[in-house]
């Protein structure tokens, strides 16, 4: 498809690359339009079971921490990228049947925190009135994942967190793609072209020169006004090589695994790694 295209943005790593910039820039812009009108699908994390799960999970441990020793007042639960907030009404929900039937006081003293990078996702959350059956036990904010430990100050960050949960941003944190072999570590990059047979005046006023200028820019405020016409544009791939200091985790996923291909998505473990440390 990029045959003989004009070349936006040449070959560089997959998170760095215009079309993973501009799908980052289509969250903030399109909030919960994402799941209802441009068929990111959800039903997978958010048929009940993985919120009962983690609720039964997140009830033993503060058990079985409450038998060693006292737990603070307030017992935090922190989300990232919660979406529509589907995932945190069944755990809260989970959560509260479970501490009436066992006669704990654990819901009460539940602080949960909705988090998602978009704030457009937020608004849309506080106003979809998805939580309103659990008045006081949330509060809805905007939280980078990348950023946690920035975001948390106050009173968060004086409560220890209890449970992390990461359902929805494993797909959209900056990840790559790693090929292990005998010529060597290579890693996935992506160029970005526009569309062979498009009628530009169809779609959009800007004539192709600007296109190509913001594309190319080094402000990413105007690489992202692209995105009203991301739907024109084609992405190739091609693995380059690489060294292993260049990609993050690049050494410790090239000392382990046998030689074939991998998805590492570093920003997510990096995320794990702050919100263990706020344990």
């Amino acid at each position: 498809a990029s045959a003989d295209s004009i070349c936006l943005q040449d070959f560089r790593p997959l998170a760095e690359s215009l079309d993973w910039e501009l799908g980052q820039a289509a969250w903030g812009r399109r909030g919960s339009r994402s799941f209802f009108a441009d068929g990111v699908p959800y039903g997978a994390t958010n048929n009940g079971w993985l919120s009962r799960n983690a609720a039964d999970l997140l009830f033993t441990a503060l058990a079985e921490t409450e038998a060693r020793a006292p737990l603070p007042d307030v017992l935090q639960v922190l989300e990232l990228g919660a979406g529509l907030g589907l995932f945190a009404r069944g755990f809260l929900s989970a959560f509260r049947d479970l501490c009436q039937a066992r006669g704990a006081d654990y819901y009460q003293r539940l602080r949960y925190l909705v988090t998602d990078r978009s704030e457009r996702m937020v608004d849309d959350l506080r106003r979809s009135g998805v939580l309103d059956g659990h008045p006081g036990r949330w509060q809805a904010r905007r939280l980078d994942a990348l950023c946690i430990g920035d975001a948390l100050d106050g009173h968060d960050a004086a409560a220890p967190v209890f449970a992390a949960f990461a359902n929805y941003v494993l797909d959209v944190l900056p990840a790559t793609v790693l090929q292990i072999g005998d010529s060597g570590l290579r890693e996935l990059c992506v160029a970005t072209h526009l569309a062979r047979g498009v009628d530009l005046a169809a779609h959009t006023d800007m004539p192709l020169d600007e296109i190509l200028r913001r594309a190319r820019s080094d402000s990413a405020a105007e690489r992202a006004t692209l995105a009203d016409i991301q739907d024109l544009l084609v992405p190739s791939f091609r693995f380059l090589p690489t060294a292993a200091d260049r990609v993050p985790y690049g050494a410790f996923v090239a000392g382990l695994v046998e030689p074939g291909q991998y998805a590492v998505s570093y920003t997510h473990l990096r995320a794990h790694e702050t919100s263990l440390q706020l344990v």
